[in-house]
Formats: C-alpha cells, sequence, structure tokens
C-alpha cells in the first residue's frame, strides 16, 4: 500500500468519527495554542521591557544612595565627573510631586530637578522651546520645561512657551514644550516638569540629590565604572568601600540581568505548556488504542485479503499523525490570535516568532508519532482469525 492510499484510509477512519477525533484533537489545540500563546507573549514582553530599558538609556551608569558625612551632592557629581575620562556626559536627578497652578487649575504633578545633559543622554529634546541650560543651573533660575499632557491638561493645548505657572507656589517660566515620549516602565513621560536642579534643591531645602547619571560608550562602560569607585575612593578613602555608602548601578548589567531573568521566565511558561501537549499526546494513544477496538473485524478483514503488517502500522500511525497535525494547525492559529490580542491590549508590537511555529509544528508531528507507534504496532500485529472472531 503506498502513502497516498495510507492517508486515504486514515482520513477516511477520521471523518467516519467526527465527534471522537475532535475530542482527540482537543488536547493537541490546547497545548499547542498555549505554546505558541505563551512563547510568543514572552518574546513581545520581554522585547517591550528591554526596548523600554534601553530608552532609559543604553551606557548609563547610575551614582544613589548616601548617608552620614558621605551624602552625594552635585559638588561630589562635579568632582567624580573631573576625574572619569571615560564618562562623556552627566547630569544629576532630584524628583518629587508638587502642585502645579495655572489660573485657577491645581494639579499634582512629576518635578524633576536635572541638568542639560539629561536631554542628550535620553535622546529627547523639546518640540518647541528649549531645554534647560548651564546658565539656568548656575543662576538657580526659575525657569521650567513640560511635558506635552502638562500642556493640554492646563493649557488647553494651547503653546505655553513664554507664559508662567505656579509649582508649590513658585512663578515658574515656560521655556520648552517637550516631545511626545509615550510611557517608559509603565510611567507616562509626558506629565512631567523639569526644572534646573539647583532650583529643585534650593525649593526643598537641601543639598543632597538623589542620583547621578553618568554616560560612557559602551565599550567603556565597565572602565567608567571603575573610575567612578576609584573617585569616590579618592575623595572619602577606604571608608567610600568600607561602609559602600553609594550604589553604583550599570545600566548594561541591569539590561543582562533583566534579559536572562524574562528568558527564564519564558522557559518556564514553555515547559508548562509542554506538558499540555504531553497531556494531549496521551489522550491520542488512549483514543487511538479505543479506535484499534472498535476496528478489530476490518483489520481481522484486510489481514484476510492480504493487507501486510506495514500497511496496517502505517495506517494507524498517519491516522494518529493527521489527527495531531490538524489539532496543532488548529492550536496554531488559537496561540496567534491570543498572542495578538494580548500584545494589542498591552500595546506591544505583534507577530509570532517563525522559532515557535516551527517548534509547534514540529512537536505535533513528534508527539503523533511517537503516541501513534504502540496502538498502531498493536493493530499490525492483531491475528487476522482472532480478529476475525471479535464480537
Amino acid at each position: 500500500m503506498d502513502i497516498i492510499e495510507s492517508l486515504r484510509l486514515a482520513w477516511i477512519g477520521i471523518v467516519t468519527n467526527k465527534f471522537r477525533s475532535f475530542l482527540t484533537m482537543l488536547g493537541m489545540i490546547i497545548g499547542v495554542g498555549s505554546v505558541i500563546g505563551m512563547i510568543s507573549i514572552g518574546e513581545a514582553g520581554q522585547a517591550a521591557i528591554l526596548e523600554q530599558i534601553s530608552s532609559i538609556g543604553s551606557g548609563t551608569i547610575t551614582l544613589s544612595g548616601g548617608r552620614g558625612q558621605m551624602t552625594l551632592t552635585l559638588d561630589l557629581a562635579d568632582y567624580v565627573r573631573e576625574l572619569c575620562p571615560s564618562v562623556t556626559h552627566m547630569y544629576p536627578l532630584q524628583q518629587t510631586r508638587m502642585s502645579i497652578k495655572v489660573g485657577s487649575t491645581t494639579r499634582s504633578y512629576t518635578i524633576i530637578g536635572t541638568a542639560p545633559d539629561y536631554a542628550a543622554v535620553q535622546g529627547w529634546s523639546p518640540a518647541v522651546g528649549t531645554f534647560i541650560n548651564q546658565s539656568h543651573l548656575d543662576t538657580r533660575m526659575m525657569v521650567c520645561v513640560i511635558g506635552e499632557t502638562i500642556q493640554t491638561e492646563l493649557f488647553g493645548g494651547r503653546m505655553p512657551v513664554g507664559e508662567t505657572l505656579r509649582i508649590n507656589g513658585q512663578v515658574f517660566e515656560i521655556i520648552g514644550v517637550m516631545e511626545r515620549k509615550g510611557t517608559s516602565l509603565g510611567q507616562s513621560m509626558d506629565n512631567q516638569v523639569f526644572i534646573p536642579v539647583s532650583t529643585m534643591l534650593r525649593l526643598l531645602g537641601t543639598k543632597n540629590v538623589q542620583q547621578v547619571v553618568f554616560l560612557a560608550p559602551n565599550e567603556s562602560n565597565y572602565l567608567a565604572a571603575a573610575e567612578i569607585r576609584l573617585a569616590l575612593r579618592h575623595r572619602w578613602g577606604p571608608a567610600a568601600e568600607r561602609d559602600d555608602p553609594f550604589r553604583i548601578t550599570s545600566m548594561d548589567d541591569l539590561l543582562e540581568t533583566m534579559n536572562e531573568a524574562i528568558g527564564t521566565f519564558a522557559l518556564l511558561l514553555a515547559g508548562i505548556a509542554g506538558i499540555s501537549l504531553l497531556v494531549g499526546g496521551i489522550g491520542i494513544m488512549n483514543i487511538m488504542l479505543v479506535s484499534v477496538t472498535e476496528r478489530t473485524r476490518e483489520i481481522g478483514i484486510r489481514k484476510a485479503i492480504g493487507a501486510k503488517r506495514k500497511d496496517l502500522l502505517s495506517q494507524f500511525l498517519i491516522e494518529a499523525v493527521v489527527i495531531s497535525l490538524s489539532g496543532g494547525s488548529i492550536g496554531l492559529l488559537l496561540g496567534i490570535a491570543l498572542s495578538n490580542l494580548v500584545a494589542t491590549y498591552a500595546g506591544w508590537s505583534q507577530g509570532v516568532s517563525p522559532r515557535a511555529v516551527m517548534l509547534a509544528i514540529t512537536f505535533s508531528m513528534s508527539i503523533g508519532l511517537f503516541f501513534g507507534i504502540y496502538p498502531a504496532n498493536k493493530a499490525a500485529r492483531m491475528d487476522p482469525i482472532e480478529a476475525l472472531r471479535y464480537q
């Protein structure tokens, strides 16, 4: 019997018992759908998170913390910058929420005190007007740059450059409106107000900043981190290492750690989905065994008229593979629909990786072959005389 005839007989066996065939496929549908959905969602989520982390600034090194006599100040930031030749940009960060008033409207927004290099490192500049410059820092000027959301909510969308607003009762002149940025790590970037960090510290009545961000070329990232540690040690002596007052975080290290964590999580999801495939394979084997038992007389008749063992083996094996592949194909479509639905809701880029599709198809064929061997072999080894006597 050739392969075409085996396929024809296998298909007849499937369509003759449509409901039972569907139940047999159900495990594969759920399993493959889970594999495709989970892998695709995991990959889309991983890409989105890594893109957002990268947007913060690849190659950046963050210096934060400070206690006791070793506090993080603007003077210390400038000192470290001078002793670190690998660093190309540096800006301090001081962030808090304050009330902003325009006319009779008062709302609370995130206020960020920073320096000119912030825009360069973030690759984010005003759509209109200018960003903070060094003169603003040196003279503690009461100027600010607002996000697009604030422009819409407080100024009705009109261009507010040159107008004023009040931050905690203090009058600030608006010198720019930032380009639309969207969200980063779940936080809107368009509802922020940027002011000179020196002005921010005066408003808060402190000399200490929360963070200082340094930028170095990717190939010099680790060298720059070592230079920062050496500069701190030079400033504070052995206490800078013994007491560990400052925390130095490399964005490249964070990206690598996050990538490993997300990859591990994606493998875990794929493993859980793999269990569903295994259950589906066991379901195929059980139903095929029932099918062999029900068709015992048919097997006996076919053997009596000359069917060989390999003919029956190929027929039932092909039937198992066809059922498995059919279920896998339906599961593939459901998995794609599920991943696209989640991606649309989460705002991620859509698409199913070819790797996930090939994995699903390979698994479907492999499971059909593996779990179809035993029932097919059982049918092929039946004694024709005993099979014809079966009631």
